[in-house]
């Protein structure tokens, strides 16, 4: 298994959970973040280690993760999207009869 598709599942669960009825969109956009953020995360080790040595490539690691540390702390923080609404009918739409069995109205 990739390493990153571990920390992929619970996100990605959340995002379906939120938005339902785009799970392919959603999935598509997870993956594509996740491809940028790692492309942007060589692009930047690169030049860094083009600008400086190995020890700056060290600082630079350890300020993007207290930037990532940041923003994990104010996402937080704000308050939590709802779920989308069910586009299923209520749990109990059958007609019941004087003993509470479902009746069947098909025919």
């Amino acid at each position: 298994m990739h390493p990153g598709r571990v920390g992929q599942l619970p996100l990605q669960y959340q995002l379906l959970r939120i938005v339902p009825e785009h799970t392919s969109i959603v999935v598509s956009l997870l993956n594509s973040a996740l491809y940028l953020g790692t492309a942007a995360g060589a692009a930047l080790g690169g030049a860094v280690l083009a600008a400086a040595s190995t020890t700056a490539l060290t600082w630079t690691g350890a300020a993007v993760v207290a930037l990532a540390l940041v923003i994990a702390v104010a996402v937080k923080q704000s308050p939590a999207p709802r779920p989308a609404p069910s586009a299923a009918p209520a749990a109990d739409t059958q007609q019941r009869g004087p003993a509470g069995a479902a009746v069947d109205t098909a025919s």
